[in-house]
């Protein structure tokens, strides 16, 4: 007569091995999850930057700067649409937007500039192109930025004006892939006027020399996205060494953006996106600009 053979019994030393196993398989899991959800993280910081030449008028002004949303598999429409969102609650006096706002299809170009079309700044909202925007449709991003609205300063500049003095707001075109012209975009500043300029690739300003450019406002870099213990980023796409942050150079500065959005991988470690809010005041005498 055949007998059961009697079930197996895990013993004490096997139970206690197999938590080990599973976190052994979730390790992976987590390595992998972090960096992901950490690119959903948006971080507002609100430097202090001091602008040599900057009239009184201004002394406080608030500009918030967006660049590389990156609109696209990695971005969510929801998400812009949250971007959006806390940077009016920010109420900056302008936005500036710096270029990248969409990945890898042309298709998300006309949704992403209509969520954009609900930024509001008393003093406007002003935009540029980056790479990706000319190799998606630079065409179709300008008509869709009309349509929204928003004004494209695309070798260009306006005038802010409080009281009796001014501050001039300009843009450049990409210098990856478009074709940058500074002396178009302040054509008709005056020599003592100051000039801030919104420019997507921060080594732009490596060459291009002007004294009436007290700040250049730039992003495409995105920090690094995965930067090791102290920032320093695993790979910089900028040949001139920009990361993130505030860079003094002769004569003028240029503020980074680490961006909102991601490339390829979709992550971000120790670096995570921003939305700086920049407050404008002027360079006192004891003081050296950006302190």
């Amino acid at each position: 007569m055949a007998t059961e053979s009697p079930e197996r019994v895990p013993s004490l030393r096997q139970r206690r091995r197999r938590p080990g196993h599973v976190l052994l398989l979730l390790l992976p899991v987590a390595i992998l999850a972090l960096p992901a959800q950490e690119a959903q993280r948006l971080q507002i910081t609100t430097p202090v930057v001091r602008v040599p030449g900057l009239p009184p008028e201004f002394a406080g002004l608030r500009l918030a700067l967006l660049a590389d949303i990156h609109r696209g598999p990695f971005m969510s429409e929801r998400r812009v649409v949250r971007l959006v969102h806390r940077t009016n609650e920010q109420k900056p006096d302008v936005v500036a937007l710096g270029g990248d706002y969409v990945h890898r299809n042309r298709k998300y170009i006309p949704s992403v500039w209509k969520d954009l079309g609900g930024l509001h700044a008393p003093l406007g909202v002003y935009a540029v192109l980056g790479n990706h925007d000319h190799w998606e449709g630079a065409e179709l991003t300008a008509k869709a930025m009309a349509h929204a609205h928003i004004t494209n300063l695309t070798n260009r500049s306006v005038r802010l004006q409080r009281g009796k003095h001014s501050l001039v707001i300009a843009g450049l075109d990409d210098p990856w892939a478009g074709r940058p012209d500074l002396p178009a975009a302040l054509a008709g500043v005056g020599p003592r006027e100051v000039a801030i300029v919104i420019c997507h690739n921060p080594d732009y300003v490596e060459q291009a020399h002007d004294p009436r450019v007290k700040l250049w406002l730039t992003g495409h870099t995105h920090g690094g996205q995965v930067c090791l213990p102290g920032g320093r980023p695993l790979v910089n796409i900028s040949r001139c060494g920009y990361v993130s942050g505030l860079r003094q150079l002769q004569g003028t500065q240029v503020y980074t953006t680490r961006g909102v959005g991601t490339v390829a991988p979709p992550v971000r470690w120790n670096c995570p996106a921003e939305l700086p809010v920049i407050e404008l005041q002027p360079a006192t005498p004891h003081a050296k600009a950006g302190e």
